[in-house]
């Protein structure tokens, strides 16, 4: 993991070097303030970008103080005011990966107010129109952010995924809590036949046994004659209670012989969560944060509840060849309890944060634009998106951060 981490780290520096990053995140008409641009278009009273021409001068703001944003649209002539009956304007934006949208003004207080919500993100192509005293201008200008475009070889170093987004299978996950137990069928109690001496230990405490290896020698106190005590099968010693000389009867377990090439995965789940566990499910068990964590079945749904906690065990039969699931160890888990198919997915490596959204990352094979996305259900693989893009849409589906560390690199800001 640490060398995943700095392989990261060094692809991101790298990119640095070679990304030819374009306007990240150019200006909001708003007060955007972006350290790439070299010079900051004009702007007006109301903190809008100012478009001139001849005495005429247009202000182009969005407002969002409180209320949804909307385009405001201040005239002046000379510098001075024009009441807002007395011009017309239109406003035509394109956002990359979806149609234009057009947006008419009526008059309100000193302004012009656009008929609709301008929706986020602010990143798109604009073109305004107005028409004053019989004569029209027209202007055209970039506002982007959240976006940014990378060269081939940075997307060769960066390790980029794109993907599509599809239709997905959710896998509703129910977090437990276990322990790792022996398996019981496994485990041998060893008993002496007949009461007697001990006169020998051949095995000790941890010793690995072969099914028919002599565990011990006790002299019978009927017959005097000494027998054997053998393992009934192949494992290790995990208890010893015999001692040279002692005298050991028919009830006295002597050793406790264990298989733990499998073992049992143990779990209590809470009254709220029973419903939806049975038999065959998958379950996915944490051991160690250093290691993938292991897949097996639901084996077993006791049929009892606790009387004190009121939860139900059950538990997933598990191998441990590399004997590393040590019996008695704290362990948890995720049944998937419920499988939903949604329309739409994206890979939950895709979802990244963005100012106050959770975005995913479009894309043509070149530009990024973060797109803002409302979340539903989501598992360990996939997350169900519910707005904000569409099916069939291509998205940064590995390494999305190296995409989001990109375009804040160059100054996405939103300042209103």
């Amino acid at each position: 993991m640490i060398h995943r981490a700095i392989a990261l780290i060094a692809c991101v520096l790298m990119l640095s070097i070679v990304s030819s990053s374009v306007q990240a995140s150019g200006g909001h008409d708003h007060g955007h303030d972006h350290a790439e641009q070299a010079h900051d278009p004009e702007k007006g009273p109301h903190r809008g970008r100012l478009l001139r021409e001849g005495d005429f001068a247009l202000e182009v703001s969005i407002f969002e103080d409180g209320i949804p944003p909307q385009y405001r649209l201040y005239a002046y002539e000379d510098d001075a005011p024009i009441d807002p009956k007395s011009f017309s304007a239109s406003i035509e934006i394109e956002r990359p990966f979806s149609a234009k949208e057009q947006f008419l003004f009526a008059p309100q207080h000193d302004y012009l107010v656009a008929d609709r919500v301008v929706g986020e993100p602010h990143s798109f192509t604009v073109h305004v129109h107005a028409s004053y005293k019989e004569h029209s201008f027209s202007w055209s200008y970039d506002s982007f952010e959240g976006r940014t475009t990378l060269s081939d070889e940075a997307l060769q170093v960066a390790a980029v995924g794109i993907d599509t987004v599809q239709s997905a299978q959710i896998h509703t996950m129910t977090e437990i809590y276990g322990r790792i137990l022996p398996n019981e069928d496994k485990v041998a109690h060893v008993y002496p036949r007949f009461p007697g001496i001990i006169k020998e230990i051949r095995k000790k405490l941890g010793d690995t046994v072969a099914k028919g290896d002599v565990l011990a020698v006790i002299e019978s106190n009927q017959s005097l004659q000494v027998y054997e005590i053998r393992s009934q099968l192949a494992g290790a010693i995990v208890k010893r209670h015999a001692t040279v000389g002692e005298f050991s009867r028919e009830d006295k377990e002597l050793f406790i012989v264990a298989d733990l090439s499998e073992v049992w995965a143990d779990f209590q789940v809470y009254q709220d969560d029973q419903a939806a566990i049975e038999v065959g499910q998958a379950i996915s068990i944490d051991v160690d944060s250093q290691q993938e964590p292991l897949q097996a079945t639901v084996s077993y749904v006791s049929p009892l509840t606790d009387t004190v906690t009121q939860s139900k065990m059950i538990r997933a039969v598990i191998a441990n060849t590399d004997a590393l699931l040590r019996p008695g160890l704290f362990i948890s888990g995720h049944v998937s309890s419920k499988v939903t198919t949604v329309p739409r997915a994206v890979k939950r490596e895709a979802i990244q944060t963005f100012r106050d959204w959770h975005v995913v990352f479009l894309t043509d094979g070149h530009t990024f634009q973060a797109m803002p996305v409302e979340l539903g259900k989501q598992d360990n693989a996939f997350v169900e998106i519910v707005s904000g893009i569409e099916l069939g849409d291509r998205y940064v589906s590995t390494n999305s951060f190296i995409i989001k560390s990109d375009i804040e690199k160059h100054g996405a800001t939103h300042d209103h």
